[in-house]
């Protein structure tokens, strides 16, 4: 996903015999770095939809995807992982600051 192929990424995820959080948060991260913000997001909800829980990795990977356009986005993801009680370790709290930095809000951060 480095690389920007984003295509050969998701065929392989596909291919995968055992999806878990860990390779849909590894798609979802290729997604917002490669400027691919709406399939990071929908990828996001339906990992949701099929009861997989995300870890703050799976959200600080998804941030960079709700810059401007999706900011409220954004918040809605940031109020998600509080009520998952995913609590606020340095990779996420990093994210979130960045978002909130880079949206001009860094209060509500």
């Amino acid at each position: 996903m480095k690389l920007g192929f984003t295509t050969h990424a998701r065929q392989l995820f596909k291919d995968m015999p055992y999806i878990d959080v860990v390779s849909r948060s590894v798609l979802i991260w290729g997604y917002s770095q490669n400027g691919y913000p709406h399939n990071a997001l929908q990828l996001f909800v339906h990992m949701i939809r099929e009861s997989f829980k995300p870890n703050q990795t799976t959200i600080a990977s998804l941030l960079p995807s709700c810059l401007r356009e999706l900011f409220l986005h954004g918040r809605s993801i940031h109020g998600f992982g509080i009520k998952a009680g995913l609590g606020l370790g340095s990779q996420l709290g990093n994210a979130l600051m960045s978002v909130y930095a880079k949206c001009c809000t860094l209060k509500a951060s």
